[in-house]
């Protein structure tokens, strides 16, 4: 075998006492397993380590004549008897004389599986801390209702695309929170995030503000100016109520999505932007279209992937949550000590119908706060709205008790119950009484679920 690694001269130098078993002690000891064949395949040399892991030749050659080698390195899986799966670098060599003829070859196997395993773990890692920072950035919507988290998972399939989004929701859902835990969840959350409110600016303002000015392109604008969607560049551009947005400006974002290209107020060129567009509306666009009010054409681009953002009526069961977390925050920044709200509170909370949804429980909460003077929020710190159940509801005969100074027990086991969604088991856990003791108070107070 020496004589494929030696010339026939160096045989006569002092060299030349490196036989064959020097050299295969050599080969045993560098860590790898190596093999040499001749050009007709006829094995010359194979560490111990090689015969382990190959039985045969063709399991890692896979030339038909040795001048077609080329050197080459594959990953190769096998389980060979061992507890886990080995990966083995394979790379083959062609060995060449002085001619440059092909007289035999070299295949050396290294073991990386220590190697995958670390990059493999090292995928996790990074996909564990990705999970645990999109958890963080989606914290900004609260809820465990099952209608959130449909909103949840619409954000994490579309969040890591670059999809036009149509959020569609009432009027202080949430549908700003979507667009934000979008563009924080994107591969954009290092660009800007804008947004602009349709419906609060007149179709020049608007179209001034969404695709910038020239000079004197009108009334007041006394200097340059550029647009949202410059500015926006590389990153997100939220388009809250859109259905308010009139017909010519329509046209001019339609041109926007369709081409990348902005044209600024008073000039006749046009500039690539690099934007992703999320919208927004309270209103039926489909009717919209319907009435001639809205473009058919804008409204299938940008209704390509659609959020409804539920009502808080719809979501009643995320009402205390929300309620608790805005309490929190009001008694931080009002520097007050509220840890609650009480048992009478949260009745009526749970009982009105928020046609305000969350933006009408964060201010009513906001100026509870204000109002409250003891560790827990009482009735008396809520609305006259909710006090009077003034959305056409009437209020049951438990509550009317309540309100009028009733058994305080009864009071408890229902706010429990109302808390718990009327689930016994959750509700006589809350309480710390067995579920046959809370049925028993709940047939003596005649408490029943309407």
């Amino acid at each position: 075998m020496k004589g494929f690694f030696l010339k026939e001269g160096a045989l006569d130098k002092k060299l030349g006492d490196l036989n064959d078993e020097m050299l295969e002690a050599v080969f045993n000891q560098i860590g790898d397993a190596v093999c040499v064949f001749d050009r007709d395949f006829n094995i010359l040399f194979q560490s111990p380590l090689h015969i382990k892991w190959f039985d045969k030749l063709e399991e890692f050659i896979c030339f038909k004549r040795v001048d077609e080698i080329k050197p080459n390195q594959t990953i190769k899986t096998i389980t060979n008897g061992t507890k886990s799966p080995l990966h083995l670098e394979v790379s083959t060599f062609p060995i060449k004389n002085d001619e440059g003829a092909c007289v035999a070859g070299i295949n050396i196997v290294r073991n990386i599986s220590h190697t995958m395993d670390l990059e493999e773990k090292s995928k996790e890692l990074a996909l564990f801390k990705q999970l645990q920072l999109d958890k963080l950035e989606l914290k900004t919507i609260i809820g465990n209702s099952k209608p959130i988290q449909k909103v949840l998972e619409g954000i994490h399939k579309i969040s890591k695309l670059d999809t036009v989004v149509y959020i569609q929701g009432g009027t202080g859902t949430g549908k700003e929170l979507v667009a934000r835990a979008i563009h924080k969840l994107s591969l954009r959350s290092k660009k800007p995030f804008l947004a602009i409110n349709c419906g609060a600016l007149s179709e020049t303002l608007l179209d001034s503000e969404l695709f910038g000015h020239t000079k004197g392109a009108f009334t007041g604008a006394d200097s340059e100016s550029i647009g949202l969607f410059e500015a926006a560049d590389g990153g997100t551009l939220f388009l809250d109520e859109i259905g308010e947005m009139s017909t010519g400006t329509q046209v001019k974002l339609l041109r926007v999505l369709q081409d990348g290209e902005v044209r600024k107020l008073g000039t006749t060129t046009s500039k690539k932007v690099n934007v992703r567009v999320i919208t927004a509306t309270h209103r039926d666009i489909a009717k919209l279209v319907v009435e001639n009010k809205f473009r058919e054409d804008l409204f299938y681009r940008i209704h390509v992937f659609s959020i409804r953002t539920p009502t808080l009526k719809e979501r009643s069961d995320d009402i205390l949550l929300l309620a608790e977390n805005f309490l929190q925050e009001f008694a931080r920044q009002q520097n007050k000590i509220v840890r609650k709200i009480s048992d009478e509170a949260i009745l009526l909370l749970k009982r009105y119908s928020w046609p305000g949804n969350i933006r009408e429980l964060r201010n009513i909460i906001e100026r509870a706060t204000i109002l409250c003077e003891s560790d827990a929020l009482q009735p008396s710190d809520l609305p006259v709205a909710i006090l009077n159940n003034e959305n056409g509801k009437t209020l049951s005969n438990e509550l009317v008790t309540l309100q009028a100074g009733g058994d305080p027990h009864k009071m408890k086991i229902l706010a429990s119950l109302e808390k718990n969604r009327w689930n016994k088991t959750l509700a006589a856990k809350d309480l710390n009484i067995s579920r046959a003791t809370l049925w028993r108070k709940m047939k003596a107070y005649s408490l029943h679920n309407n």
